[in-house]
């Protein structure tokens, strides 16, 4: 008798159950988000949720825990909160394969890099072997960027973008106000970076890092997931104007993402988030920084 299966159900309907109690709870204050139309404040003023038109009941998820949380003037933050309509693999006219934008192709080396085998020798591996993105990851990807590119066409300097599985640590606005003070104290004023991750997971044998603060790290290696990040206009901007990107996370799959529903819930605020450069970022993992959110 397999008793695992009956265990997780019940397992996620007590958590599931427990998010939608929350909205009985004081909402949590985060002055890291700041209004829109004050540009005497610099910090997070909008935030895009990727959503698939044939998941509606993830947007209103996604909803309610945003109206959980207010910005530094006490506006719950689903004022700001703008849906972006997901590629999806599933229902496109469109063929992924051909999209300009994403170099749909990585290598076993760049998968080892990210994700090393400490028991494995690199000559046991064709290092150079070429791995194809499913539809389904290039879906995703491009969906980002196209996030990337709204965000180049706003007025906001930062904003939060999430996939809409995501659900928030109870202690998400102390954390992240946290890191932010961290980095403003590092920067001398308002916080600088490219891209501050809220939602990610370790590689199985760990990242290594630099700490840079209490909570603030730069890590070499072994990140996955981008589920919950902060990104910078001019981030976008540099997106926009790029001819052709390689994925910036190959693990956005939703298969291997550590979703609410799934394996294990993806809760910005949980564990560390990050900062970087965007080039790095894209091209070179092991130069990023991180925020640690947890």
């Amino acid at each position: 008798m397999n008793l695992s299966k009956p265990l997780r159900a019940a397992s996620l309907f007590l958590h599931s159950l427990a998010l939608r109690c929350r909205v009985y709870l004081p909402r949590r204050q985060c002055l890291a988000f700041v209004p829109p139309a004050n540009p005497q404040q610099t910090g997070i003023s909008q935030i895009y949720v990727i959503n698939l038109d044939r998941q509606p009941n993830r947007w209103a998820d996604v909803l309610r825990e945003l109206a959980c949380i207010v910005d530094s003037s006490g506006v719950p933050l689903t004022h700001r909160s703008n849906r972006f309509p997901a590629t999806d693999a599933q229902s496109t006219q469109r063929n992924l394969t051909d999209i300009a934008e994403i170099d749909p192709f990585y290598s076993l080396g760049d998968q080892l890099y990210v994700e090393p085998q400490p028991h494995a020798f690199p000559d046991d591996f064709d290092l150079v072997r070429p791995i194809r993105m499913s539809e389904a990851e290039i879906a995703i990807a491009h969906s980002h960027i196209g996030v990337w590119k709204a965000i180049a066409q706003s007025s906001a300097p930062y904003a939060l973008v999430l996939e809409d599985d995501v659900w928030f640590a109870r202690d998400f606005s102390s954390v992240l106000d946290q890191a932010w003070r961290e980095m403003k104290d590092a920067d001398g004023g308002a916080p600088i970076f490219d891209v501050l991750y809220v939602s990610y997971a370790e590689a199985r044998h760990g990242a290594p890092k630099e700490l840079l603060s209490k909570n603030v790290f730069r890590p070499e290696r072994g990140l996955w997931f981008l589920s919950g990040y902060v990104l910078s206009r001019k981030v976008g901007s540099i997106a926009s104007s790029a001819s052709s990107l390689p994925r910036p996370d190959r693990s956005m799959d939703k298969s291997q993402v550590p979703c609410a529903g799934r394996a294990r819930p993806s809760s910005p605020g949980s564990q560390p988030a990050c900062r970087s450069s965007f080039h790095e970022f894209l091209f070179n993992p092991s130069s990023a920084k991180h925020a640690w959110c947890s």
